[in-house]
């Protein structure tokens, strides 16, 4: 069994982090004020990502247009709906956006280049 710690975050997925912090809180705050008891998850995807393709590729048909990538907060169910066709054995790294220790954080799942990524936000005082 896997123990409940991400792996640890890369330069380049705390460079991406703290490039979209702003807005990716900015999401997740006005999410859970309006549902207190919401479990969100942010998602960075780089169009060019072979890690994020099935997402990209959903999106295409779902949107009829290309997207340029994604950087948003969304459920974490369909987070996990998203990572399950393409990274099965991940969905167990994903943390809760409510830790065992208390607070409340924001999982971010960053899919650049071949690789998925992990990270988290605090989001302490922001809610």
């Amino acid at each position: 069994m896997h123990p409940r710690i991400p792996p640890d975050e890369s330069d380049e997925t705390r460079e991406l982090i703290a490039r979209h912090r702003e807005l990716l809180v900015s999401e997740a705050t006005m999410v859970l004020r309006e549902h207190p008891h919401a479990d969100p998850v942010a998602m960075i995807i780089d169009s060019d990502s072979a890690a994020g393709r099935s997402f990209i590729d959903r999106a295409r048909a779902e949107l009829g247009s290309d997207p340029s990538g994604f950087i948003g907060v969304m459920p974490r169910k369909m987070a996990l709906e998203y990572l399950r066709p393409e990274h099965p054995a991940l969905l167990d790294w994903v943390p809760d956006s409510r830790p065992p220790e208390g607070g409340r954080i924001l999982p971010v799942v960053a899919l650049t280049g071949l690789e998925a990524e992990f990270g988290t936000i605090d989001l302490g005082e922001a809610i």
